[in-house]
């Protein structure tokens, strides 16, 4: 009976530690997509700007030539007439939209030619189109949350039932260790940290698990001890 429980409580741990690993790894691939696209978005982001910088020089050297309509358009991209309330665009007549930088430009034509310009981004910036955060990945983020959240709360109160009670004290001791491992690779995981060693190692949270794991690990160890130490149930400690 003994050695059926043995087996099976392996068999438990064994298939608890290969779950844990395989949702570890899918955490970590689904953080690894949303560094690669917010790095995507940046590159978008850049290149549009590069770009918006070279169209505005154009659009300056076209006003100051003071160039037709027709010019324009041969030579930069089509206008089209403006039409808005805006009070600050009252005295511009046309709009161009150039679409790789994502920038508009306000032009006013005066008798044909361009005679006065204006440039924005809008309100809403360069759009890349990136769907930065997933379905998928907002998932396993709530995950990690949620399982991070009831590992703290069980690791201090496991510490609590150390302190406080001798009877239940060597379970709680046992399970300390692995709710400072879970908290550890919760804190792990977490999407503003890359693995990278430098950034782990500003991760304040990861030195936190360390502490935590220490004191797990002491408290096991004196646990043990103490239930070695313990007499057999019925037999006074003093008999010989």
């Amino acid at each position: 009976m003994k050695n059926r429980r043995t087996f099976l409580a392996t068999g438990l741990a064994v298939a608890a530690a290969l779950l844990v690993s395989q949702a570890v790894a899918y955490k970590a691939m689904q953080n690894q997509d949303r560094r690669a696209r917010f790095q995507q978005r940046d590159i978008e982001i850049r290149a549009a700007r590069a770009l918006s910088v070279e169209i505005r020089e154009r659009v300056r050297l076209a006003f100051r030539r003071h160039v037709s309509i027709a010019q324009f358009e041969d030579e930069i991209g089509p206008v089209s007439e403006l039409h808005t309330k805006d009070p600050r665009l009252a005295q511009m007549t046309h709009s161009f939209y150039h679409k790789p930088s994502q920038r508009t430009f306000n032009l006013r034509f005066e008798d044909g030619m361009l005679m006065g310009h204006s440039s924005g981004w809008g309100s809403s910036g360069v759009q890349t189109g990136i769907v930065l955060e997933t379905p998928d990945y907002l998932l396993s983020e709530q995950v990690r949350r949620r399982v991070l959240s009831i590992s703290v709360v069980g690791w201090l109160a496991a510490l609590a039932v150390c302190l406080f009670s001798r009877r239940l004290r060597r379970a709680a001791a046992m399970a300390l260790p692995v709710l400072a491992m879970l908290c550890g690779l919760g804190w792990f995981l977490s999407p503003a940290y890359s693995p990278a060693w430098r950034e782990m190692s500003s991760n304040d949270m990861l030195a936190f698990a360390a502490w935590m794991l220490f004191v797990s690990v002491v408290f096991g160890l004196v646990a043990v001890r103490n239930g070695h130490a313990s007499p057999p149930a019925g037999k006074p400690a003093d008999a010989s």
